[in-house]
């Protein structure tokens, strides 16, 4: 189900209407929620936890999905300092899962 919104993207198109986030900013993912994500969902769902504190995506295909969330706020003086202990717990928990997925 994915369909590209141009020849570099990589975000499966289904995500573009999920208005809410995908990734808790509350508390720590479980492994059980990441289960039968694809590759391409997991990696949009490690970058929107960088997202939600502004970072300006070097990747085109990330730039313009996050831009297109009502809640996306650039913001130029974004740092990884900004990440919670929860942030960076869930990138981490969800970059081992990406890695591992087809």
């Amino acid at each position: 189900m994915q369909e590209n919104t141009s020849a570099a993207s990589s975000i499966p198109e289904h995500l573009y209407k999920i208005e809410n986030y995908l990734t808790p900013a509350d508390r720590v993912v479980t492994p059980a929620e990441l289960a039968g994500w694809s590759k391409a969902e997991l990696r949009v769902m490690r970058n929107e936890v960088f997202a939600r504190h502004g970072r300006i995506f070097q990747s085109a295909d990330l730039q313009d999905y996050f831009s297109k969330k009502a809640w996306y706020r650039e913001n130029a003086s974004y740092s990884d300092d900004l990440l919670t202990a929860v942030d960076k717990e869930n990138v981490r928990i969800i970059q081992e899962h990406e890695d591992k997925a087809k």
